[in-house]
């Protein structure tokens, strides 16, 4: 369903919020790559605003933490001369 039609559907049945999270959202954000999360919904309801922006904030968080995984795991495979391309494969 494309951005603009969900918004339509948003407003019809009466949602409090809808997330957009593009397909391959994780692995462009943490490769550095153009990428973007799309929230919509009613932003005089400030409980689901709060509610929103806990979901970013973890998601964030989340990917965060995959990313300093990651490089930890990379240095590790360094030392045993394994490509950290390869192991970026892996963990993706």
């Amino acid at each position: 369903m494309e951005l603009g039609n969900q918004l339509q559907y948003l407003k019809k049945v009466k949602f409090l919020h809808l997330y957009h999270i593009p397909q391959n959202f994780t692995a462009l954000y943490l490769n550095s790559r153009d990428t973007e999360i799309s929230i919509m919904g009613d932003n005089k309801k400030t409980v689901h605003v709060s509610i929103i922006r806990g979901f970013v904030d973890g998601f964030n968080e989340r990917l965060r933490i995959v990313e300093v995984s990651t490089n930890q795991v990379v240095k590790l495979g360094q030392l045993y001369n394994v490509d950290p391309e390869k192991i970026r494969e892996i963990i993706e």
